[in-house]
């Protein structure tokens, strides 16, 4: 049974305790599912080390979802079509 996608939901590690919000998601080729936890301790004015956990090992804490922030990069996409239509030989 598939479970249920815990990104950027607050969750519990059941074996270690560890709180935090899962940042990123990796599926293995042999199926094994692991959640990037970012817990929210801050230590020395850094923020904690995110660790890796293995799906079967974490429960969803009831919060609100993180949503990420839309910020606008740039790249390459804005270039791409400033350059659009600017060739002298007609390509």
């Amino acid at each position: 049974m598939a479970r249920q996608d815990l990104l950027g939901k607050q969750v519990l590690c059941t074996m270690t305790g560890m709180k935090g919000t899962a940042a990123a998601k990796i599926i293995f080729m042999n199926g094994c599912v692991q959640y990037q936890i970012q817990p929210k301790k801050i230590i020395d004015g850094v923020p904690a080390e995110a660790k890796w956990y293995d799906e079967e090992q974490l429960e969803e804490i009831k919060s609100k979802k993180v949503a990420p922030k839309k910020i606008p990069t740039g790249g390459r996409a804005a270039t791409y079509k400033s350059k659009v239509g600017s060739s002298k030989n007609g390509r």
